[in-house]
């Protein structure tokens, strides 16, 4: 058989399974988040609502409101650059317990406080070190930064309805 072929039919079989996947997930409903605002500060509190719009009843363990915080380093290398993503920061909290989710749409208020020592945990502690750090980063093509996600989801037996909005913390 020629391995072109197999290839495709790999490539293909991908493509066909994320598309059941994401029909699957949209006939249960979506999940959205409202932000009163996308700029905040270490100690700010993080305020808005998870809507939560379904088609049909859904059962589910819990609808959880989070923060996540993820490295993003890019470094060059002598095939190109490398793309590398770590998880530095990952908090969550319930909205709503293990329960049947009625069909329709529903609204969560919540709030999340961003820790006031969120850029001393995030750094050596010492300011001449991470000084050094970053300017060896810069030196050697290596680049960094971190990206915060308010994240939303309905946890259920088969495929989770999840949001992600970007803001920032800094």
């Amino acid at each position: 058989m020629n391995i072109a072929l197999i290839i495709i039919a790999i490539i293909s079989l991908i493509f066909i399974i994320f598309i059941v996947a994401y029909i699957m997930k949209s006939l249960k409903g979506k999940i959205n988040i409202e932000l009163n605002k996308f700029e905040y500060m270490p100690g700010d509190t993080i305020s808005g609502a998870t809507i939560l719009k379904l088609r049909k009843d859904v059962e589910a363990k819990a609808l959880n409101i989070g923060l996540i915080g993820e490295q993003v380093s890019i470094s060059r290398t002598s095939k190109g650059n490398k793309r590398k993503t770590n998880t530095i920061f990952n908090f969550k909290k319930p909205l709503d317990g293990e329960k049947i989710y009625a069909q329709g749409e529903k609204r969560y208020e919540f709030s999340l406080k961003i820790p006031s020592d969120l850029s001393t945990k995030l750094s050596t502690g010492n300011a001449v070190a991470d000084s050094l750090i970053k300017s060896v980063s810069i030196l050697t093509g290596n680049n960094s930064q971190i990206r915060w996600y308010v994240t939303a989801e309905l946890e259920t037996s088969g495929l989770n309805l999840i949001k992600h909005v970007q803001i920032n913390i800094g």
